[in-house]
């Protein structure tokens, strides 16, 4: 029976926080090299076990811990888009039977997460007959719509929880 060991999250950036994260930190409109953004990488994951890294996965109704996130870095493309990867080891290995679900969302509805429309999901080490999917959200309901609007004029978050309605999921199933 194959085991998850952990999760590799690469996220990309849209082109306003990229911005704003490479600001000041290369000369003449150069690209800012892996090593220049080290520091942000550092400051980022420290913060991140605050929010649990945005992920959340299940076997059922158990939730699965995590260990000290690692290899944690920032790259810059040509595009000067910025993306993070980092490993998110689970503290123990387990089997995803009858399925594993994975949702990476802000609860608090500040920070938009989206998986890559082609290949969001890769099973590394073998798929040993083992399938994953990903799903999109449904679309809100008018109340929800009217949360938002709510909770924007007030400057406050929607309320717990509301990110998972956005949240897509990737489910990983074995035999």
């Amino acid at each position: 029976m194959p085991a998850v060991t952990g999760f590799r999250h690469i996220w990309k950036f849209d082109e306003a926080y990229s911005a704003y994260q490479i600001q000041g930190l290369a000369a003449d409109g150069k690209i800012p090299t892996r090593e220049q953004m080290a520091p942000l990488a550092k400051t980022t994951m420290a913060t991140m076990p605050e929010f649990k890294f945005f992920t959340f996965a299940k076997i059922g109704v158990n939730s699965l811990d995590y260990g000290p996130a690692s290899d944690a870095h920032y790259d810059v493309g040509p595009d000067k888009i910025v993306t993070l990867t980092y490993d998110l080891p689970l503290i123990k290995p387990i089997a995803p039977k009858p399925l594993l679900v994975l949702q990476v969302y802000d609860p608090d509805f500040f920070v938009e997460f989206n998986f890559a429309e082609t290949d969001p999901i890769s099973l590394v080490g073998g798929s040993n007959g083992c399938s994953s999917s990903a799903n999109k959200p449904k679309s809100l309901e008018i109340e929800d719509y009217k949360k938002l609007s709510e909770a924007f004029f007030a400057n406050q978050s929607p309320g717990s929880n509301f990110g998972l309605k956005l949240a897509s999921r990737i489910i990983i199933a074995c035999p």
